[in-house]
Order: structure tokens, then C-alpha cells, then sequence
């Protein structure tokens, strides 16, 4: 890898050690309409190694569970868009808080203050 490239100038998904080829035939393969979404590779710059790496599929929507896969303890508080418990994950035997999305009062869906919530998360 050349030490005087900036950050910037490594392209979504690019092969360092390929040609200038592989850069046009990697972005015209992700904005094809013949691929399906889930066979469309996602690559981040890793900064320890210096290098772009692919992310295995199983985390490209994030690390999304099953709330059965946690044992509620107790309830810790309630918010404006819903309760807070701490619980056990059973996996892991971690000890986190769970909050439960309080939508009852919604007749069109979460509202857009609910997701910047959800992301802070």
C-alpha cells in the first residue's frame, strides 16, 4: 500500500492491489439492477490494517436479536418513547438494558424523533 494515499481517495469496495479496472466493473456490479441486494458486497476501511474489508453478511443490517434472546430482570425506568429494563442476554450472560418501543400512541408509524433515539442507541 502506498503510505501517501489519503483516506479519501480509496473508492467504496476497491481493491488496492488491482488495476484501475477492477474499480469501474466493482461499482458498475453494485448499482447493477440484475443484483440482488443480498448478494451485494459491503466493504469498510479498516484503519488498524490499512486496507478495506469485506463485512461478513451476517452483520451488514447490524447486530439485530430476537428479544426472546434476553431475560428481563427488572424494570430500570420509563421514557417518553417507552420502558427500560435491565435483562440478562442469554447468550452471553451480559448483564444490559432493554428498552421496550412504546407505539400505541402512534397512528403512522415511529416518529422521526423516536428513530434519532434509536440510532443514539
Amino acid at each position: 500500500m502506498n503510505p501517501s494515499r489519503d483516506i479519501k481517495d480509496i473508492k467504496y469496495g476497491h481493491d488496492l492491489n488491482a488495476g484501475p479496472s477492477s474499480v469501474s466493473s466493482a461499482s458498475s456490479t453494485a448499482n447493477s439492477s440484475t443484483n440482488p441486494l443480498n448478494e451485494r458486497k459491503i466493504w469498510l476501511f479498516s484503519l488498524k490494517n490499512l486496507r478495506p474489508e469485506e463485512v461478513p453478511p451476517e452483520d451488514q443490517l447490524g447486530k439485530c436479536r430476537l428479544v426472546t434472546e434476553f431475560e428481563k430482570l427488572n424494570r430500570i425506568g420509563e421514557g417518553t418513547y417507552g420502558i427500560v429494563y435491565r435483562a440478562r442476554d442469554t447468550r452471553t450472560d451480559e448483564i444490559v438494558a432493554l428498552k421496550r418501543m412504546r407505539m400505541d400512541r402512534e397512528r403512522e408509524g415511529l416518529p422521526i424523533s423516536g428513530l434519532r433515539e434509536i440510532n443514539l442507541l
